[in-house]
C-alpha cells in the first residue's frame, strides 16, 4: 500500500532513551495470537475440518465383533439351555442415495464457511485493535496538550499575581486566571482517566498482559488507500469480503444438505461378509451335536415406502434454509455496498478537517504568542490572554482529533475492502503538542 510521509516532531520523553515501542502492526499480531474471539472462531474451523474427515468415512467399510451369551430354563430346539455366539463382520454400504457423497460436499463447504467465517472474525478483531491503538494515542496527546495548558496557566498565573502585587492589574485579572487554571487541571484530570480507559480497552482486545510501562509506538507514515473509484473499490470489496465468501460457502452446503435429505426416497444396498463361531457354554468353543462355525455373505436391500412424508418435510425445511441463505447473501452485499459509501465518506469529511484543524492550530499559536507579548508589555489585558491560551489549546485537541479520525477513516476503509495486511511497517500519528503534521504530499484527489 502507497503511504504519505509526514513529518513529525515527537517529545523526548517518549523517544529519547526509551526502549523500543509497541508498534500497530505488533499489537494486531498480539491480538490474532491471543485474542479470545479469534480462538473460538479457530476452534470452530477445526470441528468443521474434523467433519470433513466424519463424512468421508463413510466410504470405508465398517468391520465390527459382536458376542452374545444366552442361558433360559427351558431348552430351544437342539441347543440347550446356553448357548453362545462370537462373530466376526464386515459391511460395506453400496448405495444409499448418493447422501454420503452430498454428506462429504456439505461437510467441505461447511469447513470452507468456517475458514471465512475465521477470517471476518480476525478483520473485525484487528480493526478494532488499530482504532483502540489510535485513540489510546490520541488519549496520550490530549494529556500532553492539557499539561502543556496547565503549565502555561500557571506562568500565567505568576505573572499576573506579580502584576496584580504591584498595582498593575486589578483582583478580577487574577481571579480570572485562577479559575481558568482550575478548569484546565480538571480537563487534565479527566484526560488522564480516558488515557487510562483506553488503555484497558487496548489491553482487553490484545487478550493479552501488556505492562503500563510498555509505550505506544507514535505514527509517523499515513496510509493512502489509493484510487477511490468507487466501481472499482465496490468490485474489490464484494471479490474480498470474507463475509460474502462464508455465505457463499453455506449456500453450498445448504443445497448439499437439501439433496441428502432426499436419500431416503432411493433403496440402500449393503454387502455384508460375516464369520460366526457357536458354543453351548459361555465360551463359543462349538456346540455338541451342532455347529462349530458358520461364514456367511449376504446382500441387504432396504427401500422405504413410507415413513409419514417425514423426507418430504425434510427436504422442504432444508430447501427453505436455502432459500434464506440466498437472501441474507443479498441482504449482505446491499449492507456492504453503504459500509463502503460510508467509508469513502468519512476518509473525505475527515481529510478536510484535517487540513482546517491543520491552519487552525497555526492560526492559535500565532494569537497566543501575539498576545502572551501584549499582557508581558502590559499592553494587553488577562481577558484576552487567558481566551488566546483557550483557543490555542482547543485548537490542538480538535487536530489531534481530527489527524485520528482520519487514521481511523482509512483503516475502516481497509476493512470494509479487507485488504491483506501489510508486511511489515505502520501509519501512526503523534504530533508534538501545538505543532501540526505537516505531509510532504497530498493524497490522491478521488
Amino acid at each position: 500500500m502507497k503511504r504519505i510521509c509526514c513529518t513529525a516532531l515527537f517529545l523526548a520523553a517518549f523517544t529519547a532513551g526509551a526502549a523500543p515501542a509497541l508498534t500497530i502492526d505488533e499489537a494486531v499480531e498480539l491480538a490474532l495470537a491471543h485474542n479470545h474471539r479469534i480462538k473460538e472462531a479457530l476452534h470452530l474451523e477445526q470441528s468443521a475440518a474434523a467433519r470433513v474427515g466424519t463424512s468421508r468415512s463413510n466410504f470405508f467399510p465398517s468391520f465390527d465383533v459382536n458376542y452374545n451369551y444366552r442361558q433360559s430354563e427351558q431348552e430351544i430346539f437342539n441347543l440347550g439351555d446356553e448357548a453362545s455366539v462370537f462373530t466376526l463382520e464386515l459391511s460395506y454400504n453400496l448405495f444409499k442415495g448418493k447422501a454420503d457423497k452430498h454428506g462429504l460436499a456439505e461437510s467441505r463447504a461447511r469447513a470452507s464457511a468456517a475458514a471465512y467465517q475465521r477470517r471476518s472474525v480476525e478483520a473485525d478483531i484487528a480493526l478494532a485493535v488499530r482504532w483502540a491503538f489510535i485513540d489510546s494515542l490520541r488519549a496520550q496527546r490530549l494529556v500532553a496538550t492539557n499539561q502543556e495548558s496547565v503549565q502555561l496557566l500557571e506562568e500565567q498565573r505568576r505573572d499576573a499575581e506579580r502584576f496584580f502585587q504591584q498595582g498593575l492589574t486589578a483582583k478580577n485579572d487574577l481571579l480570572r486566571v485562577e479559575v481558568e487554571l482550575s478548569s484546565a487541571r480538571q480537563d487534565l484530570l479527566r484526560t488522564e482517566g480516558d488515557r487510562h480507559l483506553a488503555r484497558k480497552a487496548l489491553v482487553r482486545l490484545l487478550g493479552t498482559a501488556l505492562p503500563e510501562t510498555e509505550r505506544l509506538e507514535p505514527f509517523t507514515d499515513l496510509p493512502d488507500p489509493g484510487e477511490l473509484s468507487f466501481p472499482s473499490l465496490k468490485e474489490e470489496m464484494l471479490e474480498n469480503r470474507s463475509e460474502i465468501r462464508y455465505l457463499k460457502s453455506l449456500q453450498v452446503a445448504l443445497e448439499e444438505n437439501r439433496e441428502r435429505r432426499g436419500a431416503p426416497y432411493w433403496p440402500r444396498v449393503d454387502f455384508v461378509l460375516a464369520h460366526d463361531n457357536f458354543g453351548d457354554t459361555i465360551f463359543p468353543d462349538g456346540q455338541d451335536g451342532g455347529f462349530d462355525s458358520d461364514t456367511s455373505a449376504r446382500l441387504n436391500a432396504t427401500w422405504n415406502l413410507y415413513n409419514g412424508r417425514r423426507t418430504k418435510h425434510e427436504v422442504e425445511e432444508a430447501e427453505y434454509r436455502a432459500r434464506a441463505n440466498a437472501e441474507a447473501l443479498m441482504d449482505t452485499e446491499a449492507e456492504l455496498v453503504l459500509q463502503l459509501e460510508t467509508a469513502l465518506e468519512r476518509y473525505r469529511v475527515a481529510r478536510a478537517n484535517t487540513a482546517t484543524a491543520r491552519v487552525a492550530v497555526g492560526q492559535a499559536e500565532e494569537n497566543y504568542r501575539v498576545n502572551e507579548s501584549l499582557f508581558k508589555a502590559r499592553l494587553g489585558i488577562a481577558t484576552d490572554f487567558t481566551d488566546a491560551r483557550f483557543f490555542l489549546t482547543r485548537s490542538r485537541n480538535e487536530h489531534t482529533d481530527a489527524l485520528a479520525e482520519t487514521f481511523k477513516a482509512v483503516t475502516g476503509l481497509e476493512r470494509v475492502l479487507e485488504r491483506p495486511r501489510p508486511e511489515s511497517g505502520s501509519a501512526s500519528f503523534s504530533p508534538e503538542p501545538g505543532r501540526p503534521v505537516g505531509e510532504s504530499s497530498s493524497p490522491r484527489t478521488p
